[in-house]
């Protein structure tokens, strides 16, 4: 670690600039790949991180984690510095070798103002969107599911709110059954809030996030229908029975409902319930 890393780290503006003025280079790297900036980003002064950037110090630079000073910033909730670092371009998109964007460590840590912040990039849109590699191994996830897990239901309000579909699947599953695994209840009750518009009404009922049951219940997948209802139903808080029209589903339909596309969709529920279109049993 160089003199340039240890000032940095410590937040001493005036050292840092006497050793820039001095010749000492920005982008040297340490034993973990980090230059000045990675340091000055988790430090989380902006002044440090101004200094630096003004001596062109690399914004999107990699650690050998895969981590750029941005990562670091959205991490720790530094607002300013990830402020600084976007007007300077810094890529939310990127990847560390965890697979993690800077989003997903702001959702993950519950960081609600860096999630907010970031939400107004363009280049955060396509984070939000339905994407193939979600399913391609065990190890993959989605900045909805790291705030589900982590229990942060702000955070989930903000993603909705700018168009992510609640829906979205990893191989471990929805959101909601990250929610459920890891015992988060306050995200549960949000989530079922926003599948089924708070239990009862019909299918233009509004729900808490000024969504109507129809319109996230005609892009669901049955499974995530299905598991929605039965959430709800081992829960006291709707019966089957009289769902919405727009689902279309009475516990009849779930013993007995014909697979018309060829597809089964199976889903795990609390209390050990499987479900497909065409069975239901209890074993």
């Amino acid at each position: 670690m160089s003199a340039l890393h240890q000032a940095s780290l410590m937040g001493s503006t005036d050292v840092i600039k006497l050793l820039l003025d001095s010749g000492a280079t920005s982008d040297l790297k340490d034993n973990k790949g980090m230059v000045a900036l990675h340091y000055a980003a988790w430090q989380g002064r902006p002044e440090p991180v101004q200094a630096l950037l003004q001596k062109q110090s690399a914004v999107n630079e990699q650690a050998l984690n895969g981590e750029t000073p941005l990562h670091l910033a959205c991490q720790h909730g530094h607002i300013h510095v990830v402020k600084l670092l976007l007007a300077h371009h810094a890529d939310p998109t990127v990847c560390n070798k965890e697979m993690k964007t800077p989003l997903d460590l702001a959702c993950e840590f519950g960081r609600g103002r860096v999630v907010e912040q970031l939400l107004k990039s363009n280049l955060c849109e396509k984070l939000l969107e339905d994407n193939p590699i979600d399913t391609l191994d065990n190890g993959r996830t989605t900045c909805l599911h790291l705030a589900a897990r982590n229990g942060h239901s702000d955070i989930i309000r903000l993603l909705i709110q700018s168009g992510m579909n609640i829906n979205r699947a990893t191989l471990n599953g929805t959101c909601l059954h990250e929610a459920a695994l890891y015992g988060k209840t306050d995200v549960v009750r949000l989530l079922l809030d926003v599948m089924l518009g708070g239990g009862g009404g019909g299918k233009t009922k509004v729900n808490s996030l000024n969504v109507t049951r129809w319109n996230v219940t005609r892009h669901m997948e049955p499974a995530s229908v299905v598991d929605g209802l039965v959430t709800s139903y081992l829960a006291g808080s709707i019966n089957l029975s009289s769902s919405s029209p727009s689902v279309f589903l009475t516990p009849r339909d779930l013993k007995g409902a014909p697979d018309s596309d060829n597809h089964s969709y199976w889903v795990f529920s609390p209390r050990y319930f499987f479900f497909s279109l065409g069975t239901a049993n209890t074993d």
